[in-house]
């Protein structure tokens, strides 16, 4: 096999090569979710497949935003390298520290961080006016509030957070600002309670779904942010990994509208009244009747829209209207359940309206007339009649 040649002048040039293996680091102290008070030993282990002498040093950094180096050790004969922080010279954060340690390897960095770590040196509790009740874990009961186990944050009758099986750092935090619940309602801005970013098990009261389903930020919130654990006695009950922004629950069954009306039964004749239905149900067989969902019916006949009732003897939306003219017409009916959280749905059907033809009441008995003899004729509405209602109009032949 050949190669092309590369060829062309270089007035100068420098060609670095470096043979080697990345170097491997990881922190030891601190772990995330740590929370740091005076001095500190900041510390991490650093490797190379080569061996720990190809490791030139180790680096540590601290954050919130910006990044600070504070502390550079060279290699000493080992692995471990550590160095001492005094946090009371830092400013009080919670949840928002990151420490980050590099190593210098043969030929690159290698680097890890951890997040969430806290500097609290003076305590102070958190802020949870809107929560004291009988619920609520009583934060008022202890003196440091940077390891708390098991909180339970909530109101009675509406939404409550359990954060089972975890230890957080409530100092400071701000749940009366960052934290609203409401009927079906949960918000929490966790860019301001970044303690709070846990797993939690989250239950709401006084709920009325067929199909319920978890909604975050107006979109389905499924596995794994959200799971569905239970739902009953009008209670539903999710885990979620943490929580961030908006929460309520919503009806996850569909709305179903079927159309009918007289003339799909019998003929409907013109002058008469009919009737025109709409069943509208869930799809879980569930007939939808509050007193803030309606039907409204549009016909194309009179150009009108009218609002439909709710015929409770046969549960169906019913409108009735006498029409004066024949033809086959059609019928829209739109529903709103909008504030039961169904979408609005509509349908269009048709309909029959026939007009009768004259009817012969009595029979007409033979006539005798005398020719060019005037006589009075005979009044033959006594003879013939409309079903109908209308206005009759007769021709007649010569007679020859």
């Amino acid at each position: 096999m050949s190669y092309p040649k590369i060829s062309g002048r270089v007035t100068s040039g420098f060609v670095h090569l470096c043979i080697g293996k990345p170097s491997i680091i990881n922190i030891i102290s601190p772990q995330e979710w740590a929370v740091l008070k005076g001095v500190v030993n900041v510390s991490a282990i650093a490797t190379n497949p080569d061996g720990p002498n190809y490791v030139e040093w180790v680096l540590f950094t601290y954050g919130i935003s910006a990044a600070n180096d504070f502390c550079q050790q060279e290699y000493d004969g080992d692995s471990l390298y550590s160095c001492e922080l005094n946090t009371s010279q830092l400013s009080e954060g919670n949840c928002n520290y990151f420490f980050m340690a590099r190593c210098q390897g043969p030929c690159s960095q290698s680097g890890t961080t951890h997040y969430y770590i806290s500097v609290n040196n003076i305590d102070e509790p958190p802020l949870w006016n809107n929560f004291k009740n009988s619920i609520t874990t009583n934060f008022s009961q202890f003196s440091s509030w940077d390891n708390i186990s098991n909180a339970v944050i909530g109101i009675p009758n509406k939404v409550v957070i359990n954060f089972s099986g975890q230890t957080i750092n409530f100092d400071n935090a701000n749940l009366d600002s960052y934290l609203l619940i409401d009927h079906n309602y949960l918000s929490i801005n966790i860019d301001a309670l970044k303690c709070l970013r846990k797993p939690a098990i989250v239950k709401f009261y006084n709920l009325s779904f067929d199909v319920p389903k978890i909604l975050r930020n107006n979109q389905e919130c499924v596995h794994p942010l959200c799971s569905l654990i239970s739902y009953d006695s009008n209670s539903l009950t999710f885990s979620a990994i943490y929580l961030n922004g908006i929460y309520n629950i919503t009806e996850g069954a569909t709305l179903n509208l079927k159309l009918f009306d007289t003339s799909d039964f019998r003929e409907v004749y013109v002058k008469e009244e009919m009737s025109f239905y709409a069943n509208l149900t869930n799809s879980v067989g569930r007939i939808i009747n509050f007193s803030d969902v309606y039907c409204e019916i549009f016909i194309n006949l009179t150009n009108s829209t009218e609002r439909m009732n709710f015929n409770q003897e046969l549960q169906l939306y019913e409108f009735k209207k006498t029409f004066y003219r024949a033809g086959n017409f059609s019928f829209n009916v739109t529903c709103n359940a909008t504030s039961h959280y169904y979408n609005i749905i509509e349908n269009t059907s048709e309909f029959t309206i026939t007009n009768r033809p004259p009817i012969l009441i009595n029979f007409i008995p033979n006539q005798t007339w005398l020719e060019n003899t005037i006589v009075s004729g005979i009044d033959l509405d006594d003879y013939f009649i409309d079903p109908d209602g209308d206005v009759l109009n007769y021709t007649h032949s010569p007679v020859r």
